[in-house]
């Protein structure tokens, strides 16, 4: 099957999403390129996506098989999504041009920042065009290291400039260059191939974290089972539903590519932690540096920790948790946001994220109320506790929020508002918050308002521009139910539902005595380290009459949930394991992208089937592998064809219409005129030209997503007139229509004029001015460029409207 990929024709990077949102096999195109070698090279041609050889590890070690077994499967699956990019793009035969096109929305613009680290003369230079960016937010500047997340591209292109210095001292030849015919009456490019070439080097980092994915799901399938055949079985089901798991190969430089894996690795250290009596410094100091590589790496990693902070303590709260287990994890938590937060260069949406207010308030709450709350009953304690943390959170968020509500980006607050700010958050953390202040944070528009006003409109009715953006995407619609019916032909659902029902009845019912492989978390004896619970402070039961023959009375339930407590200490780390995977979940129906917390969760669930402690019932080693055996088998039927299906795409980048736009932005213009238009296309003219652009597809500012929306007028039923006000008061020089986003949308009620009849309603039944703008007289604006697919019109520096001649009296 071959394959051509289309420009999509929505802001979002719909063409690249997992589960079947990846090439279209109607679009059928063979291969037409050859490569020519340039006269006088004679270095072999270039051979990629070779399997390596696997690793042989040494016989009667079972540290060397557990490490040899780890790093095969990293290697297998950095070779797997390397191989299935080259193979849907043909990669490889691409000119620089071509794989600039080819990284389309945020990809584009992330990749931006490589290529501005990798063309610089020296490092600290390339840092400090980062730090004062004037082309992405024209006429602007910005600090690009505070408002996107860059510093994947940062240590990448730290390690590319060594990486040159190093080639270039011995003298060694990093890459390759060939003449590519492309055939269909294109002009012949040049390809260069090899670290070396940038890109490459850069891709070389994205299946880096390839690699390392697939480690520490091997390590995560192991620390569930206690054997090293939990990991292989996690690492089986993540082959064979990979195209549910990830969507790496089809987007690289997305932030998700280079977060997740340590985002996972967090996980697995805290699972460590607090399967221990007393978490050493070592340990909360892993689960700080990874938390402040998550959050450096990835905005939306805040929200997946925030909900690892509210488990974590209602595992605490039940009395599963120690006290001093809650403060090593929220003590790294703080870390790690102290270390991001310096980092990004106070952060906005990072200070005033629901993970800073919990982190926070749940730590005031430890340190002030604790000995307070200890008097209390066991239930009317752990309501309030509770209680106190979900305040604490809103208050804290509430007053973080207030501090910074009227400063702008370059702005200090003094020492007396630092200190007032400070007074306000020791205060709003054990305060109730008032209506005046909600409303207030409400109107505030904070940089992470989108994200709940996502969650507004999934659970009820609400809608407005920014929203509809999303949702009409289609990675940001609801599950299909078709993907539960692939996760269920792999018996990856069934198989980890079987895992956690095996896990819970055990907890529940109890069973075999707890496996000595596995290192429980034993109470703590002294009283200030016990388990906040119902056992903390004894409660003399009241005498009651009793009748034969009558039920249980509530003394044998609190006992028997006594000895479920018990036996859930023993495994917090599968406790907390199958609780993130609820919340994974939940998430994933309601928005379908975020199936790729999901799935690998889903994986590592599944590993409980190979724990000898929770398949108790079987007693001989020999067969509960044979019945694994039996179970990767029936998996594989359905599997072995997700793989192959996957390795059977292959396509050819191609956009010629991109391509002459781009071309004509190089020579026809300035390099200090300013564009507009499509996000989507913005991120691709800022890489590919180096020219100014106002608005961008980075939609995590309140500030950008102004920008847009008045970009976006374009797309209205404003008059002309209007729209060219609004671009000259944006100092735009150039605004780029593409032709397919002024037609209409294949979702109905998703064009972008619909959008517009939500947003201002008043405007309903006047013609949109985009098809005037692309079909009639474009006045004030004037039409300088056009083909199949885009129209380019200048915003000229003044513009008189001459009025009507008066009719002479008849």
């Amino acid at each position: 099957m071959v394959v051509i990929r289309e420009l999509a024709t929505d802001d979002e990077d719909s063409d690249f999403s997992p589960g079947g949102q990846g090439p279209r096999p109607e679009d059928v195109r063979p291969r037409v390129r050859r490569r020519t070698k340039s006269s006088g090279d004679s270095r072999k041609a270039y051979g990629a996506g070779r399997r390596p050889a696997p690793l042989r590890p040494a016989a009667g070690r079972d540290w060397l098989w557990f490490v040899a077994a780890g790093v095969a499967c990293g290697l297998l699956h950095a070779w797997h999504v390397s191989t299935l990019f080259e193979n849907d793009r043909h990669f490889s035969h691409l000119s620089t041009l071509e794989r600039e096109m080819s990284l389309r929305t945020e990809m584009g613009m992330y990749y931006s920042y490589f290529k501005t680290l990798a063309e610089a003369p020296d490092l600290v230079s390339g840092i400090e065009l980062l730090m004062e960016d004037r082309l992405v937010e024209a006429p602007s500047a910005v600090n690009a290291l505070q408002r996107f997340n860059l510093y994947p591209e940062v240590l990448l292109g730290t390690a590319y400039h060594g990486f040159r210095q190093v080639s270039q001292a011995l003298g060694v030849e990093t890459r390759e260059c060939w003449k590519v015919d492309r055939g269909d009456s294109l002009a012949p490019v040049w390809s260069c191939v090899g670290l070396g070439t940038p890109v490459f080097f850069y891709m070389a980092g994205v299946w880096l974290c390839a690699a390392v994915l697939g480690v520490v799901l091997f390590i995560y399938g192991c620390q569930m089972s206690a054997n090293i055949w939990g990991g292989l079985l996690t690492v089986a089901c993540f082959f064979f539903n990979h195209s549910e798991a990830t969507r790496m190969m089809w987007t690289p430089p997305l932030r998700e590519s280079f977060a997740f894996p340590f985002l996972l690795a967090q996980m697995v250290h805290v699972c460590r932690a607090i399967t221990t009596k007393r978490p050493g410094w070592g340990q909360v100091l892993s689960i700080g540096c990874l938390t402040a590589i998550s959050l450096l790496f990835w905005q939306f990693s805040q929200f997946v920790l925030f909900t690892q902070t509210w488990l974590i303590y209602l595992l605490w709260v039940i009395g599963a948790l120690s006290t001093t287990q809650l403060r090593a994890v929220l003590a790294a938590q703080m870390v790690g946001l102290l270390t991001a937060f310096g980092l990004l260069f106070g952060n906005r949406m990072l200070v005033c994220s629901p993970l800073s207010a919990a982190v926070l308030a749940m730590l005031l709450l430890l340190l002030t109320l604790e000995d307070l709350l200890q008097q209390l009953p066991a239930l009317a304690g752990a309501l309030a506790r509770l209680g106190l943390a979900l305040v604490g959170t809103i208050g804290v968020r509430l007053e973080l929020s207030h501090l910074l509500q009227d400063q702008p980006d370059d702005d200090q607050p003094d020492d007396v508002s630092r200190l007032e700010g400070l007074h306000r958050v020791l205060t709003g953390s054990v305060c109730v918050c008032t209506g005046l202040e909600l409303s207030h944070l409400l109107q505030d528009q904070p940089d992470d308002s989108h994200i709940w006003n996502i969650l507004r409109a999934k659970l009820g009715k609400y809608r407005d521009f920014d929203t509809m953006l999303y949702t009409c995407a289609a990675e940001f619609d609801f599950l299909p139910p078709e993907t539960l019916t692939r996760l269920s032909a792999t018996l990856l659902i069934p198989s980890a539902v079987l895992g956690a029902g095996l896990a819970v009845s055990l907890w529940g019912m109890g069973g075999r005595r707890p496996d000595p492989s596995r290192r429980p978390a034993a109470a703590p004896s002294s009283s200030e380290e016990e388990p906040v619970s119902a056992s903390r402070t004894p409660v003399r039961p009241r005498r009651r009459r009793t009748v034969s023959g009558a039920a249980p009375g509530p003394s044998l339930v609190l006992a028997w949930l006594a000895e479920a407590r018990g036996r859930l200490r023993q495994d917090l780390d599968v406790a907390y394991t199958l609780l993130q995977l609820t919340v994974f979940a939940a998430m994933a129906l309601m928005v379908m992208r975020l199936k790729l917390f999901l799935t690998p969760m889903l994986c590592v669930a599944t590993a409980l089937l190979a724990s000898r402690k929770f398949v108790h019932f079987i007693q001989l080693k020999r067969t509960h592998l044979c019945i694994l055996a039996v179970l990767v088998s029936g998996m594989a039927v359905r599997g072995v064809k997700n793989i192959q299906e996957q390795h059977n795409i292959v396509g050819e980048y191609q956009n010629p219409e991109l391509e002459e736009l781009l071309e004509w932005v190089r020579t026809d213009t300035a390099p200090s005129d300013t564009f507009a238009g499509p996000m989507a296309l913005m991120a691709t003219v800022l890489l590919s030209t180096r020219r100014p652009v106002v608005n961008h597809p980075h939609y995590e500012s309140a500030g950008a997503r102004e920008r847009t929306r008045q970009v976006y007028q374009i797309f209205s039923r404003r008059s002309a007139k209007q729209v060219y006000k609004t671009l000259k008061r944006l100092q735009v020089d150039y605004v780029v229509l593409y032709e397919p986003m002024c037609y209409g949308s294949p979702k109905p009620g998703c064009a972008m004029v619909d959008l517009w009849d939500v947003t201002d309603p008043d405007q309903r039944g006047r013609p949109p001015v985009c098809r005037r703008l692309i079909e009639g007289d474009p006045s004030p604006l004037l039409r300088v460029f056009e083909n199949s697919q885009y129209v380019v019109l200048r915003v000229p520096a003044k513009y008189v409207e001459i009025p009507a001649p008066k009719q002479g009296a008849s």
